[in-house]
This record gives C-alpha cells, structure tokens and sequence, in this order.
C-alpha cells in the first residue's frame, strides 16, 4: 500500500514538471546526450587521444587534416599497428572507443568502416594467430596482509578507521575499487553517499548493504551493491565498517558531507588518496586496486566456497567469470585443492 501511494505521489510530481519543460530546452539536453555522455569514460577518452596522436605522427588524415571520421584504409593500418602490442580482446575495446569518438562528432555512419567484411577479417586473423605469453598479473591481496596491515594501523585515529574499512570491504566483497571510490576529484560527483549504506538484520545477526552509483558493467534496471557481514575473523568488514561509523556518525564529523567514506573536513576520498596510503603501510609489496579483488576471489575459493557464490558476490557476468576462474592461476588451484578436500572427506565416511 505503501509503495502504491509513493508511486502515485511520483506519478502526480512527473505531471506537474511536464508544465516546466519546453521543447528548446528538449533539444538542448537530447543534442548533450547525443555528442557527449554526462560520465564520459577515462579509457575511451585514452584510447581515442592515442589513436589521435598516431594518425598525426604517420599522416592517416584527410586533405584537410582532419582525423575523423576514420576511413578504412586508416582503420587497416591502426589495426596491423596494434596486432603485436595488445590482445584481440583489447583491441576490441579500442575500436569500441573509436566508434564512441565517432559518435560524439556526429560520425553515425561508423558502422560501415568498422564492420567492413576487410576488418572483420583482420580482426578473426589477428584472434587466431594471437599467442599466449606470460602475463604480468596483480598480486592479489591475502587475509594474511590484511592481518599485517590492520597491526600498523591505530584504528583509534579516523583517517586509519576509514582507510581500514575501505580495505577490508574491498577484499570481503571482491568489490573493484573504482566503484567504490572515484578516480580522482574530477569524478568526485560519484562517490558513494552515506544514504546509500543500509544496515538490516538477519537471524544469524547484522549486515551492511551499499549501494553503488556505478558498476563497470552498468545496468540501470539492476541496482549494483556491495554485502558487508560479520565472519568472526580479525579482519572482519563489519567490525571495520563499525570502527570507521564511530567517527562518521559523530556530530562533528564531516558536517555537511553527504559521503561515506570521507575524511574529517568532509572532503571525500578517491582512489588515489588510498593506493598511496596502501603504499605508505605495506611498501614492500606492489599491490593495485584490483589487488583486493583478485585476492578476495582466491581467499573464499579456498575457503571452499562455491563459484556461483563468489560470482554473485563478487557481481561478475557469468561469462566474465569463467573466463577470470581459467586464467588466474591461484584461484583455479585453489578450487581444485578445496574440490580435492572434499571428495577425500566424502571418502573417509
């Protein structure tokens, strides 16, 4: 009944902003949408600047110098540029980057250079001749660092309260880091807010729910959220979480700051304020921010937890996945190990 009237209430608010809107102002947000996103994304951006900066240093522009919209001849050459520098699967995702440049321009006709039965031949040749070489890989976090991190933090100061707590949940929930803090200040906008931390009940006691702003697989109709609950263990995200709302939901806490994970004045955090104090307190490794990730997935797959757990945990597609589970190493080995304890117990009884 509840939900009803609050729908009804929407409804009613929607008819009344239809009187507030003209059709200039229509056309001025449908041409925004069309030229440009509201949240442009920092690798394409990369991947076209890159592109950019080739086709003037080899000269694939137009009589006029122009470098788009990109001719086939051009998109040829970028391609057998790229066959030995990345991997099909990249370069896919250069092109993509390519046609959103295009877009933005008010190139709409790339579709026809891009899916040209030509390129779509580079394309199958350069997957098939690719080759597997040793791969330079993040070094996932383990619960041991974790242990080792949380003795040189004084989690009675509450910059190291906020620090601990981003870690712990990052590792528990296999979150990627970049959804849960911004880049840097540019993307600041999307930093999670404190209202976007829900704290339910269940009968085997407290959890957290965090709803993320963006995912990297985003889905407007599935809202994407990060499960924190207490496991009993020294590095336990609810006792972080716990630790760091201490300092949050004091009065004189960040006053005025709808963020959830920021500092005393208010001002949020990004990625970059928490891989250098990653830095500063484990130096003598070479951790990244998909460090927490990689090693979560291995912490719980050799807790013998099962794939489909850790894939909806962990939100990945199911494709994505299986594809993550057959090229990481240590948590394949780590399914095969807790598979193999299994059947040994089944066997004794």
């Amino acid at each position: 009944m509840a939900r009803a009237n609050m729908d009804n209430r929407r409804r009613q608010q929607n008819r009344r902003d239809w009187s507030k809107v003209s059709n200039d102002t229509l056309a001025a947000r449908a041409k925004q949408l069309l030229t440009a996103p509201d949240i442009p994304s920092r690798s394409y951006g990369a991947a076209a600047r890159q592109f950019e900066r080739l086709a003037k240093n080899f000269g694939w522009v137009d009589a006029k110098g122009a470098v788009y919209p990109v001719r086939l001849s051009t998109l040829q050459l970028y391609i057998a540029y790229q066959e030995a520098r990345i991997k099909p699967q990249s370069l896919l995702s250069y092109l993509a980057a390519l046609r959103d440049k295009h877009e933005q321009l008010g190139f709409l006709d790339w579709g026809k250079v891009r899916f040209n039965p030509a390129i779509t031949r580079m394309l199958r040749s350069n997957k098939r001749n690719f080759l597997h070489t040793e791969s330079t890989r993040c070094t996932p976090i383990t619960g041991e660092h974790l242990r080792l991190l949380k003795r040189r933090l004084d989690l009675a100061r509450p910059r190291h309260a906020l620090f601990w707590a981003v870690a712990s949940i990052a590792f528990h929930a296999m979150a990627r880091l970049g959804e849960i803090l911004p880049a840097d200040n540019s993307r600041i906008a999307l930093s999670i807010r404190l209202q976007q931390l829900r704290v339910e009940r269940a009968d085997d006691g407290p959890y957290a729910l965090i709803t993320l702003p963006r995912s990297k697989v985003h889905d407007p109709n599935v809202e994407a959220t990060l499960a924190v609950w207490r496991n009993g263990s020294s590095i336990c995200p609810w006792e972080a979480l716990r630790s760091y709302l201490r300092f949050r939901l004091r009065k004189d806490y960040a006053i005025g700051s709808p963020a959830l994970w920021c500092i005393e004045n208010g001002h949020a955090i990004n990625k970059r304020w928490f891989l250098e104090a990653l830095a500063t307190y484990l130096p003598e490794y070479d951790f990244t921010g998909h460090s927490f990730r990689a090693g979560g997935a291995t912490h719980w797959a050799k807790a013998g937890i099962p794939k489909w757990v850790i894939q909806r945990l962990g939100r990945w597609t199911s494709m994505a996945f299986e594809t993550y589970i057959r090229t990481n190493p240590a948590v394949l080995v780590a399914f095969a190990k807790a598979s193999c304890g299994k059947i040994t117990a089944e066997s004794r009884t």
